[in-house]
């Protein structure tokens, strides 16, 4: 009798238990204030931040920087002078997934390997940054001055 040594310790774990498209990226947690419109968009930002992971995932990186593209228009939607707070957040977690996205694909283009695929994915992606910096009062780095947060990521990166 031989014993297959591989397959006796072989562990094996689905993409599942990895990547999970349940979570939410943007968890709300409360309101301070009474305006509750931004729960209105917040399923559809969720849904495009999943629909971009998903992508992401399949190396399809011009669908994924689409599917951010959307979840920033929807979050540019939000006109309420009581949920600008809100809308500043969701903006800006879409601009820092589109950055670490950006590296990635500037990393994959660099090096003694590379075979200059996702060139024109680099380039698409750092246009679409330069457009959603320029403009104003929008910024990669959401902060707020009170202590009591509303809103904070459903996950850290």
């Amino acid at each position: 009798m031989k014993v297959n040594w591989n397959k006796l310790f072989s562990i094996s774990v689905s993409e599942e238990v990895y990547f999970n498209d349940q979570k939410d990226k943007i968890e709300f947690v409360g309101c301070n204030l009474s305006g509750e419109r931004c729960l209105d968009y917040l399923p559809q930002i969720n849904e495009f931040f999943r629909e971009s992971d998903r992508f992401h995932r399949a190396k399809d990186f011009n669908r994924a920087i689409d599917a951010l593209e959307h979840a920033y228009g929807v979050a540019e939607e939000i006109k309420e002078p009581e949920c600008q707070r809100c809308a500043m957040f969701f903006k800006a977690t879409v601009i820092q997934s589109l950055e670490s996205l950006h590296v990635e694909l500037e990393k994959m283009g660099r090096g003694i390997f590379s075979t200059r695929r996702y060139d024109s994915c680099c380039l698409k992606a750092e246009g679409l940054l330069m457009r959603l910096t320029a403009k104003k009062g929008v910024n990669a780095e959401y902060s707020i001055t009170d202590k009591s947060l509303s809103l904070q990521p459903a996950y850290m990166l």
